[in-house]
């Protein structure tokens, strides 16, 4: 496999994307994205059936995981228009569907 693939899993009546594409420097490991699930991890490729099997439950766990930790507290920060759309793309391309869960997941990779 060299490309990325990409595909949908129906959970509650809504359509999630997900896309996995094999690692460059390891292929036998896959870089699997699901925003609907919060998931930009690595993953054996023998083991994609069944996260694709268990894919729906995990949505719904982590739909239920961000409601019970809903931010309460607001970070504010200034970017130019151009850092902006740099932001909107690399948090489009890494799964993410708003720019508040990309900073949130990259600032708190590093703790």
């Amino acid at each position: 496999m060299t490309k990325k693939t990409t595909g949908f899993v129906k959970v509650k009546g809504r359509l999630c994307e997900y896309s996995f594409e094999p690692d460059k420097k390891e292929p036998e490991l896959l870089i699997f994205k699901c925003s609907a699930a919060n998931i930009v991890q690595y993953y054996p490729a023998e083991n994609v059936a069944e996260l694709l099997a268990d894919l729906p439950e995990i949505i719904l766990m982590s739909r239920a995981t961000r409601k019970k930790q809903s931010a309460k507290e607001k970070v504010v920060f200034h970017v130019s228009s151009d850092e902006k759309r740099l932001i909107e793309k690399n948090a489009s391309q890494s799964g993410f569907s708003s720019i508040s869960a990309f900073a949130r997941s990259k600032l708190l990779e590093s703790v």
